[in-house]
């Protein structure tokens, strides 16, 4: 059986491997992981055959949008799951 693979794009957290990737690692599936978003875009245009996007939503070197998009552009149907989390805002 080949194991799902899954392109992780994440902000890097300096001394720290993403969460996000363990997580899904941990669930035997294999990742490729993307610190920046045009960075996403040249590994899924080198890896095309990925299996689905995880993004984090808040990215903040090119919006979300745009960042889907580049990547619709590669891979039109490719499955895509956005994350953020949710901060607390203290005006808010």
């Amino acid at each position: 059986m080949v194991r799902p693979c899954f392109l992780v794009i994440d902000r890097e957290h300096a001394g720290a491997i993403s969460t996000r990737k363990l997580v899904i690692e941990t669930a035997k599936f294999n990742v490729l992981t993307s610190y920046s978003s045009a960075e996403a875009i040249a590994t899924l245009q080198k890896f095309p055959l990925v299996d689905g996007v995880v993004v984090d939503a808040a990215m903040d070197d090119m919006s979300c949008s745009d960042l889907v998009r580049g990547l619709r552009q590669i891979r039109p149907h490719l499955p895509t799951g956005l994350v953020q989390l949710r901060r607390h805002h203290p005006a808010a």
